[in-house]
C-alpha cells in the first residue's frame, strides 16, 4: 500500500509496505487528517520496530536547526535533514514529512519535506471556529490538548490558555445548568476547585449554587432555610454582618437579576451583594416563621433585629402585629399574662397603654361579680398592685369603707398601703393617735377580773380554772357560775343568742365567813 504527498501537510503518512499489525497501529495513531503530534509520535516508541520505513507526517516546534541538524523541542529522537530547509521565520511550529528509520539499534527519522505549521493559539481558534454553538465539554477537550502539549513544551502560556478553556466551558455550562438541579452547580464548583480556577469564579458558582438550592427551598411545602444561612456564612464571610446602609439601587438590580448582576460585580460590590443574599434568605425564613395573627410577633422581631438589623421598620410591625393580637385577648389572659403584657408596654414606652389594659382586664375579671364593697375592696387591690395608682386605689377602698366598715379584706388593704381607718376615713398610719389602754389587758397582767371579760380573760387573770362550774341553761341564754374558794370569788358569765361569747356579768367577792 502506498500514498503520495499531494501538498505540505495534507496527507498524515504515506506508508510503504507495512504489515496487517502496522496498519492497526497506523489507524490508531493517525485517526485523522491531521499531521501526528510529536508528543503522540513520542508516546508510540514501542511501537515504532513495526512502523520502519512507513512514510510520516509529523508537527513539533523546533529548538535548533543549523544546516542539516535539526532538533525538536521535547523529542530525543534523531532528525536526519534530506537537504537543508530554511528555518521557520514567525513561529517555530513546523510539519514535518519524513521516514522512520533504523539507526544501529536506535531510531532516526528522515525529513524529505518541513514547511511552516500553525500555532496552538491558531488551532483553537479554528476548531472553536468550525465547532459553531459549542458545548462546554468542547471546551473541556481542547483545554485537555492544550494542558498536555503545554507541559510537553513547558509553555507556560499554552497552559494559561487551557485554564481559559476550561474557564470559558465551565461557564457555558453554568448559563445551561437549571435552576432547580443544585447538584449541577457544584459538579462544576468541584471541576473548577480541580482545574484551579480563579476565586473570582469559583464565588460566582458558588452564589449561583447557593441562589439555586435557596429556590428549591423556598418551593417546598415546609421551607428550612437554616442550612441554606449557614452555607452562606460559610462561604462568603463577613455576610452576617449588617451593613451602615442598604444601597437601593443595587438591591433592586440584584432583585431582579441576582445571578448577572453577581457575575459583574467586582469584590467589592459581592462583599454587599453577599449581605443582600444572606437578608433576602433571613426574610423567607422570616416569613415562614411569622404567624398570620401576629402572636409571634416579638419573637419574630427579634431576630430580625439580630440578624437583619437593617430591617428596623419590618421588625417594628411584628412588634405592632402582635401588640395588636394581644390587645385583643385582654379579657381572656391569666394575671401573669396580663402582668408581663404590662411589663412589655412599660418597657416600650407605652405607659398609658399598659394602664389601659390592666384596667380593662381588672373590669373583665370582675364583670361577673355583684357589686358592692367586696368587689370594690378586690378592684382597689388590683388596681394598686397591677396598676400602681395608689391614689385611685385608695379612693376606692375609703368608698367601700364607708359603706361598710367591716367589709373582709378592706382594713387590712389600707394597712399594706400604709393606712388605716380612723372616724370614718383614711389616714396615714403614723397620723393616727395611738388608743387609750385596753383596761381588759393591764387588769389580766394585775390578776384583777372586770365585768365584760370573756371567759378566756378570766381564766389568764386568775391564772387556772375554776374549782366548781354551776351552768343554768335557757332559751334565750345561758349562765355559769365559776367558783374559785381559795379567792373566795363567784363570777358570773352569760352568753346570749345574739351574744354567744361568754363574758363576765357580775364579780361576787365571798366574806371570810362565807
Amino acid at each position: 500500500m502506498s500514498m503520495s504527498c499531494s501538498g505540505a501537510g495534507q496527507s498524515r503518512f504515506v506508508p510503504r509496505a507495512v504489515g496487517v499489525l502496522g496498519v492497526l497501529l497506523l489507524a490508531e495513531l493517525l485517526p485523522a487528517a491531521e499531521p501526528v503530534s510529536m508528543q503522540e509520535f513520542l508516546a508510540r516508541r514501542a511501537q515504532w520496530s513495526q512502523l520502519v520505513g512507513s512514510t510520516f507526517v509529523l508537527e513539533g516546534r523546533v529548538s535548533f536547526l543549523s544546516g542539516r541538524d535539526l532538533r525538536m523541542k521535547g523529542a530525543d529522537l534523531k532528525f536526519v535533514l534530506a537537504q537543508d530547509f530554511e528555518r521557520p521565520r514567525s513561529h517555530p511550529s513546523v510539519q514535518l514529512v519524513g521516514q522512520l528509520e533504523r539507526s544501529g539499534r536506535d531510531f532516526q527519522f528522515r525529513v524529505t519535506a518541513m514547511t511552516e505549521w500553525k500555532t496552538e493559539q491558531e488551532v483553537i481558534r479554528e476548531r472553536l471556529r468550525v465547532a459553531g454553538a459549542i458545548e462546554p465539554e468542547k471546551y473541556f477537550e481542547l483545554a485537555e490538548w492544550a494542558e498536555q502539549r503545554g507541559r510537553f513544551y513547558e509553555d507556560q502560556r499554552l497552559l494559561e490558555e487551557a485554564l481559559s478553556l476550561r474557564s470559558r466551558g465551565v461557564a457555558q455550562a453554568q448559563k445551561r445548568a437549571t435552576l432547580e438541579r443544585p447538584g449541577e452547580f457544584y459538579t462544576l464548583l468541584d471541576k473548577a476547585r480541580q482545574w484551579g480556577l480563579s476565586s473570582e469564579q469559583q464565588m460566582d458558582l458558588w452564589h449561583h449554587a447557593i441562589r439555586s438550592e435557596l429556590w428549591v427551598e423556598s418551593r417546598k411545602q415546609q421551607p428550612e432555610y437554616s442550612a441554606v444561612l449557614s452555607k452562606i456564612r460559610m462561604q462568603f464571610p463577613g455576610a452576617d454582618q449588617p451593613l451602615e446602609a442598604l444601597p437601593a439601587d443595587l438591591q433592586k438590580r440584584y432583585s431582579e437579576n441576582p445571578v448577572g448582576v453577581y457575575s459583574d460585580a467586582d469584590n467589592e460590590q459581592r462583599t454587599v451583594l453577599h449581605r443582600l443574599l444572606f437578608l433576602e434568605t433571613v426574610l423567607r425564613m422570616i416569613e415562614r416563621e411569622a404567624r398570620p395573627d401576629g402572636s409571634n410577633g416579638s419573637v419574630v422581631a427579634a431576630k430580625l433585629e439580630r440578624l437583619a438589623p437593617e430591617h428596623a421598620e419590618l421588625a417594628a410591625r411584628y412588634r405592632t402585629a402582635e401588640r395588636e393580637w394581644l390587645e385583643g385577648r385582654v379579657p381572656q389572659m391569666s394575671r401573669t399574662e396580663i402582668l408581663e403584657f404590662r411589663n412589655r408596654l412599660r418597657s416600650e414606652g407605652a405607659t398609658d397603654k399598659a394602664v389601659e389594659v390592666v384596667r380593662r382586664w381588672i373590669d373583665a375579671r370582675l364583670a361577673g361579680r355583684p357589686k358592692g364593697p367586696a368587689t370594690e375592696v378586690d378592684r382597689a387591690a388590683m388596681e394598686f398592685d397591677m396598676v400602681g395608682d395608689a391614689q385611685r386605689a385608695l379612693a376606692i377602698i375609703s368608698t367601700a369603707l364607708q359603706i361598710d366598715p367591716e367589709v373582709p379584706g378592706g382594713k387590712e388593704l389600707l394597712d399594706r398601703m400604709g393606712y388605716g381607718w380612723h372616724q370614718s376615713r383614711a389616714v396615714r398610719k403614723e397620723l393616727i393617735p395611738p388608743p387609750p389602754p385596753d383596761p381588759f389587758v393591764a387588769a389580766i397582767q394585775a390578776g384583777k377580773i372586770l365585768v365584760g371579760m370573756s371567759d378566756q380573760q378570766v381564766g389568764a387573770a386568775i391564772g387556772g380554772a375554776p374549782e366548781t362550774v354551776v351552768r343554768i341553761a335557757s332559751k334565750e341564754r345561758v349562765t355559769e357560775l365559776w367558783h374559785y374558794p381559795s379567792q373566795r370569788l363567784t363570777i358570773h358569765l352569760e352568753a346570749t343568742r345574739s351574744q354567744p361569747q361568754l363574758k363576765v356579768t357580775r364579780i361576787v367577792e365571798l366574806s371570810r365567813s362565807e
